[in-house]
């Protein structure tokens, strides 16, 4: 009986961390995606959203808060930024541009995936 309980428990540690490899690869499969492929998962709801502003006026990808408590940064390549000294993006002008980094807050620690402003991730 003992032995039937170790097994299980190693059994359940060993899928539990397989989850956790597969969550780390989601986020790496929307690099090179467009953003509005990573809006429209349902299964991460993202809704509200607000903008990376780096440098003042130079829009480098949006910001949200998943259900979970996590915050994501999206970004978009240096080169696709959205220039608006008015600072009055819409995530419209983002939709098309391709996904060239995410970055993942858990607790107080961040996963990084790609290419971003790693001074507000460290």
């Amino acid at each position: 009986m003992r032995l039937n309980f170790q097994i299980i428990l190693v059994v359940i540690i060993f899928i539990g961390c397989s989850k956790v490899v597969e969550n780390q690869n989601y986020f790496q499969n929307y690099i090179g995606k467009s953003v509005s492929d990573i809006l429209i998962d349902d299964s991460l709801n993202i809704a509200e959203y607000s903008f990376i502003n780096e440098p003042p006026g130079i829009g480098r990808g949006l910001i949200s808060n998943l259900l979970n408590g996590q915050q994501i940064y999206i970004y978009v390549d240096r080169n696709d930024a959205i220039i608006d000294t008015t600072f009055s993006w819409k995530v419209e002008d983002f939709n098309k541009k391709l996904i060239s980094g995410i970055a993942i807050k858990r607790a107080n620690s961040w996963q990084i995936f790609g290419n971003v402003i790693k001074y507000y991730h460290n």
